[in-house]
């Protein structure tokens, strides 16, 4: 049923699937049977069902920032949103990409072109413990911890002396669907790592038989989205609420 409260939603699906789906993050409803609900996983909230329902504004009251509004595509809820929040939120929308047409070899191109300065591995438990807020927003921050990501997340770092200093991860994943992070510390940007550590995630995520999602905030994460071969699907609508 609650599926049905999020056909507003055609962006950050992955995200979303991955809470309906039970797998991550958590649903939180103030009436029974609910006639709005919120979905919350890692820095999102989103909600979703009757903007007209008592607890539909009661659920926005009670957001703590920072922390980024999925906006449903209903009027009613952007009116809501404002009268609720007001100046406490500001646009931060992004640009949703998805992997349907991803191209294999010049994926496997790409990943290769990593510098010999650094190695490709991926995300086990020793990885995930050693990522760092310079590399967020990672996986690790939504799955329980380095050894729970390890066992039922999926990721690519690049590893330079023997410590990560650029990886992808699923932030959020479902049966057929992964939301994907890719963060590079700033010491080591500029040097393509993002490129080849995101192409080797993106073609494990098609190995696993999962489509990959991101939506990115900044020009220089959507030039990486267009090279790495991801399709533009449109806008994701986010609302930035303050601390």
């Amino acid at each position: 049923m609650l599926s049905e409260f999020y056909e507003h939603h055609p962006r950050l699906r992955a995200v979303i699937e991955a809470v309906l789906e039970g797998r991550q993050g958590s649903i939180r409803a103030l009436e029974d049977p609910p006639r709005a609900t919120r979905l919350d996983l890692g820095c999102y909230a989103v909600p979703g069902g009757d903007p007209a329902s008592p607890s539909a504004r009661a659920l926005l009251a009670e957001l703590a920032g920072p922390l980024e509004i999925v906006v449903p595509d209903d009027d009613r809820w952007r009116l809501l949103l404002a009268e609720v929040l007001g100046d406490r939120i500001h646009d931060r929308s992004m640009q949703a990409y998805v992997g349907d047409a991803l191209d294999p070899v010049r994926l496997a191109t790409q990943s290769a072109g990593l510098p010999a300065a650094y190695k490709l591995a991926a995300v086990r438990s020793q990885e995930a413990a050693a990522l760092g807020g310079d590399l967020s927003p990672h996986g690790v921050q939504v799955f329980g911890g380095p050894e729970n990501f390890a066992r039922t997340g999926y990721g690519v770092c690049a590893l330079h002396a023997g410590s990560p200093v650029c990886a992808a991860t699923t932030y959020a994943l479902t049966t057929d669907k992964a939301e994907v992070a890719i963060a590079t510390s700033p010491e080591h940007r500029g040097k393509g790592l993002a490129t080849a550590v995101g192409a080797a995630m993106l073609a494990g995520c098609l190995r696993r038989g999962l489509t990959p999602h991101w939506n990115a905030y900044n020009p220089i994460s959507q030039r990486l989205a267009r090279r790495l071969g991801l399709t533009p699907i449109g806008v994701c609508e986010i609302l930035l609420l303050d601390s």
